[in-house]
């Protein structure tokens, strides 16, 4: 049945989806604060705010189809006053923001691009990978010389040595594009020379005499 595929194919999709999802709760994979199974439940989080809209407070639409202007902080933040943080329990802020989360970073550091714990180097909008002049540029406005002081995104050990007098920000960002990217390249070697060992593991017969 044609139906019954594209249904199946859809809820394919979703699962697909949802298992790549990082919980702000507990950090997990596989759901999203609202839904998290670890005791954050609607006693300490207010869970009944979830499906309203956090700028306005209507429950006839979400956020995204909300027609009352934004108003923002000092920071250039939006406020959402009907919003509940899954970390702090507190109104007004999302849990990817919130102040006292570490994002995708639980145990410390951050994106050693462009410093945020919203996402993981190799996620970055400044990667190498997706980078050209323009990554280059926004590099430059985003990390002016920051340093984390972290441990890379690889297990690698990050370069914190300080700016020389004849080093400026785009050396810097240059520098710590080619540490993410060695790392990178150690990091696939090694999948590779695990490779044949395993495929040896999953090869081996054992014969019963």
């Amino acid at each position: 049945d044609v139906s019954a595929k594209s249904d199946a194919r859809r809820d394919k999709r979703a699962a697909e989806r949802a298992s790549k999802q990082r919980c702000y709760a507990c950090r997990g994979m596989g759901h999203s604060a609202k839904d998290c199974p670890s005791g954050l439940n609607a006693e300490i989080t207010g869970k009944e705010t979830v499906g309203i809209c956090f700028r306005c407070g209507s429950t006839e639409h979400t956020l995204a189809r909300c027609r009352k202007a934004a108003k923002r902080n000092d920071e250039g933040e939006e406020q959402l006053p009907y919003a509940t943080c899954f970390i702090c329990s507190q109104k007004g802020h999302l849990s990817s923001k919130c102040p006292k989360g570490r994002g995708v970073y639980p145990s410390g550091g951050s994106c050693r691009l462009c410093s945020s714990t919203e996402h993981l180097v190799k996620d970055c909008p400044l990667s190498i990978r997706k980078s050209g002049k323009g990554a280059a540029e926004l590099g430059l406005a985003a990390i002016c010389g920051a340093d984390t002081g972290g441990p890379s995104a690889t297990g690698g050990v990050q370069h914190t040595e300080s700016l020389g007098a004849d080093e400026d920000d785009f050396h810097h960002f240059s520098r710590q594009r080619s540490d993410v990217e060695r790392d990178r390249l150690q990091e696939h070697r090694n999948k590779v020379s695990r490779a044949p060992q395993e495929k040896g593991k999953k090869s081996a017969k054992v014969i019963a005499f």
